[in-house]
């Protein structure tokens, strides 16, 4: 599976010859990608990256959204998720709305 681009850095930094954190994203073997290269190949950590930075706490959370908006929605989930930019197919984006009544929690 590609690496989804969030916001471009993983384009731009071979440009300006910059290396990723390494709580970033994993390449394909895995371990962490330094390269922007690698990750392209690789995926993207989880909110919260690496364990030492509670990125477990940030795959519970990615996990709760992708099963919301994803599969519960009817809508296409993990590796069926088209770029964002492609214009190969429909994008089949799932979203999901919550709202709490602050009054209700007492």
């Amino acid at each position: 599976m590609a690496l989804e681009v969030v916001d471009g850095r993983e384009r731009e930094f071979p440009r300006r010859g910059e290396r990723l954190l390494p709580s970033w994203a994993i390449g394909p073997d895995g371990l962490p990608a330094e390269t922007p290269e690698a990750a392209l190949e690789g995926a993207l950590q989880p909110l919260g990256g690496v364990e030492a930075t509670g990125g477990y706490k940030g795959y519970g959370l990615s996990l709760i959204v992708e099963v919301i908006t994803g599969v519960l929605a009817g809508a296409a989930f993990g590796p069926n998720i088209i770029g964002l930019f492609s214009t190969d197919a429909p994008s089949d984006n799932g979203q999901a709305y919550l709202a709490i009544d602050p009054s209700a929690i007492d």
